[in-house]
């Protein structure tokens, strides 16, 4: 389901990217992000639900991560990019990471709503990081 629904919104939504700019992109994954995760705590715990959950955090993901690498290529400074690009892995050395250990506690089933809520919250930091970043760089 993920697979599909990533090439679907990539092959139908390659005019997004064209028309908006990379940070606004990012700004509404994050929210996505955010509720797609808060649906997922409130909505009944069934295969249509969780499929949703699947498409909505999927188109989220699709948006923020190229739009992410075509807003380092705009602060890169000419002839380090590879070291920009490098650094922003961090994050996703760190979340995969934590990823394996809060997937186990989740399957265990061990304050359940907890864990969604963390990450909710995380999504919710992201959104208020681009939001900063954006008012930054229009300020400049």
């Amino acid at each position: 389901m993920n697979g599909i629904v990533g090439v679907v919104y990539v092959v139908f939504g390659l005019k997004i990217f064209e028309k908006y700019e990379s940070g606004n992109l990012i700004f509404i994954g994050y929210i996505a992000l955010f509720f797609s995760y808060l649906m997922f705590i409130a909505s009944p715990q069934t295969s249509i639900w969780f499929l949703a959950f699947i498409a909505i955090y999927t188109i989220s993901e699709s948006t923020i991560l190229p739009s992410a690498y075509g807003e380092i290529s705009k602060i890169a400074t000419s002839g380090s990019e590879g070291g920009y690009y490098g650094a922003s892995q961090i994050s996703w050395i760190l979340g995969s990471a934590a990823g394996y250990y809060t997937g186990v506690y989740l399957v265990n089933g061990e304050h359940y709503d907890l864990l969604w809520w963390i990450y909710a919250v995380v999504a919710l930091v992201g959104v208020g990081i681009v939001y900063v970043y954006l008012r930054s760089s229009t300020i400049e």
